[in-house]
């Protein structure tokens, strides 16, 4: 490789790292807001400890269901960039419809748990997209990419803490967008993945389907367990 050749990898591997470190930073944030103060937003709405419990748990539980579906969705139909930029439309979405109908328990709780399905699995993808980046970019280094995550969330735990008592939670949806909507630019310009477990014309080895990846995944779980 030449020099000018080398010297446009650098560049283009320091660009894409400090694009993903921007990427997590904000994720990670919104997934403060998102997470962490769950319980005591819906405290705050005058739900039980018990309904609280319940709809943690239930967004978890969809998080688990979404995990394969996003995976095989980003390996086989649409790039890792296009799901996540879909996602953000309809969490968007979704956060506007809880905000608009937050005093309604039986629209806002299914609310939060689809949110919750479609959100939870970002930080996997992101993860695969950097591994998938780094056959662009061999330099790419992932603990350094992650602590922009870990910041994020780390600084978001002080800023929505000291928000939400002094402003209360009216905007705690609206806030999640704003978030969500600032990671667009970021995703945008980062690189492209390609669609590992797309068919190709003459290729011996198959691609797996839904079915075959979930029971791929159910195995490795109760491997896990055992």
């Amino acid at each position: 490789m030449t020099g000018a050749g080398k010297d446009t990898l650098v560049k283009g591997k320091r660009s894409c790292t400090v694009l993903f470190f921007s990427a997590y930073f904000i994720y990670y944030a919104v997934y403060c807001v998102f997470s962490s103060f769950i319980v005591l937003f819906l405290t705050e709405q005058g739900y039980s400890a018990t309904v609280c419990g319940i709809i943690t748990s239930l967004t978890f539980l969809a998080n688990l269901l979404m995990e394969p579906v996003g995976g095989y969705i980003t390996d086989t139909f649409l790039p890792t960039r296009r799901y996540l930029l879909v996602c953000i439309g309809i969490v968007s979405m979704v956060c506007a419809f809880c905000t608009k109908f937050m005093n309604q328990s039986w629209l806002l709780l299914p609310g939060l748990v689809l949110a919750a399905g479609l959100a939870y699995p970002f930080s996997q993808l992101m993860d695969a997209w950097v591994n998938l980046s780094k056959e662009s970019y061999p330099g790419l280094i992932y603990s350094r990419i992650r602590a922009g995550g870990s910041i994020g969330f780390a600084v978001m735990s002080v800023i929505g803490g000291f928000y939400f008592k002094h402003w209360g939670w009216n905007r705690y949806f609206q806030m999640q967008i704003l978030l969500f909507l600032m990671m667009i630019p970021f995703l945008i310009l980062l690189p492209d993945t390609r669609l590992g477990n797309h068919r190709k014309k003459g290729e011996a080895e198959k691609s797996l389907s839904f079915v075959q990846a979930f029971q791929q995944l159910v195995k490795s779980v109760v491997f896990c367990f055992v």
